[in-house]
């Protein structure tokens, strides 16, 4: 009987000193919602004024709601918008670093969750390139985009592309949203004249004989020599400056998709029309024309239609051929 008294008081014992214990343990609990360090990163880390920066946040809460700041570093921010992180504990979203922003300054992205907060890495401002691709020193992804054909609308090689933005892993998959990179461009370079920048007069020549040598027009040949006031007289010994000329265009070069799904042959550039047929995965075929959002028109044996181009392996400058809206 001692025994079992014994028993009970130890067993009331130790839940009087779990129940007792439980409020500190909950409250330890509740001080720790993040269940790794909060971390911003940037991406491009410099460019000009008037950069567009894409954010990613992490480490919040789930569905953690965010402020999302922008300042010089060292500064009163000149930016704060609110967001709501997603189930994972993420977010992603764009700023533009100001467009009168100095040269040489430094901007950071801050994201903060109650008294919680953390700092991206410094951007910093740069100067314009002297030469800058028509896209600007950013490009947000649209729907129906490839690289391919960015690299071309930017007006830089697929390569530049890719060596700038490392991000991108598989050049296959881009999404929409999504900031890249656009490296500087250098102008073309003029095609030189055979006959150099300048050209002696020598007996027996005449304009249209001097043009055809040198490659250039008689147009442009009398533009560069204002000093020929009558293109039937000129004489041996005279100098005459000779333009630049663009080099020959190129042939257009075959364009190619490869199939990385089994895809429907459609009449028309959408998924509301019937199937024609259906192309097998890893299939190779001819592209005539790009259309919108990203369809491709092609050729599969006897037939001609519409297939997904973002489901395909572009092989070529699909930028380069006709656009069919149908």
């Amino acid at each position: 009987m001692a025994r079992t008294r014994r028993t009970i008081v130890v067993l009331l014992f130790a839940f009087a000193l779990l129940f007792a214990l439980a409020p500190a343990v909950l409250a330890d609990v509740q001080q720790a919602p993040f269940a790794s360090p909060m971390s911003v990163s940037i991406s491009p880390p410099q460019g000009a004024p008037g950069t567009i920066v894409q954010v990613h946040a992490s480490g919040m809460g789930p569905f953690a709601t965010v402020e999302v700041i922008l300042a010089p570093e060292g500064a009163a921010p000149i930016h704060t918008h609110t967001m709501e992180a997603n189930a994972e504990g993420q977010l992603w979203t764009t700023l533009t670093i100001p467009h009168d922003a100095e040269v040489g300054s430094s901007w950071v992205v801050i994201a903060q969750v109650g008294t919680e907060q953390a700092t991206s890495e410094a951007f910093q401002v740069q100067d314009a390139p002297p030469h800058p691709s028509p896209c600007g020193p950013t490009y947000i992804v649209q729907r129906g985009d490839w690289l391919a054909r960015i690299a071309r609308v930017c007006e830089v090689s697929l390569t530049e592309l890719l060596r700038a933005n490392p991000q991108i892993v598989n050049p296959n998959l881009i999404f929409a949203g999504q900031v890249l990179t656009i490296p500087a461009v250098d102008p073309p370079s003029p095609h030189p004249s055979p006959c150099g920048p300048t050209y002696v007069v020598r007996r027996g020549d005449w304009i249209s004989l001097i043009a055809r040598t040198c490659q250039v027009s008689v147009t442009d040949l009398l533009r560069a020599n204002p000093q020929v006031t009558d293109p039937n007289r000129i004489f041996p010994g005279q100098v005459l400056n000779i333009p630049p000329v663009d080099p020959p265009t190129p042939p257009p070069s075959e364009v190619t998709a490869t199939t990385r799904f089994n895809l429907n042959l459609r009449p028309q550039p959408t998924t509301a029309t019937s199937v024609i047929r259906t192309v097998p995965a890893g299939t190779t075929v001819p592209v005539l024309a790009r259309g919108p959002e990203g369809w491709i028109f092609v050729r599969h044996g006897d037939r001609e239609g519409w297939i997904a181009g973002w489901l395909t392996t572009i092989h070529g400058d699909v930028g380069g051929l006709p656009f069919r809206s149908s």
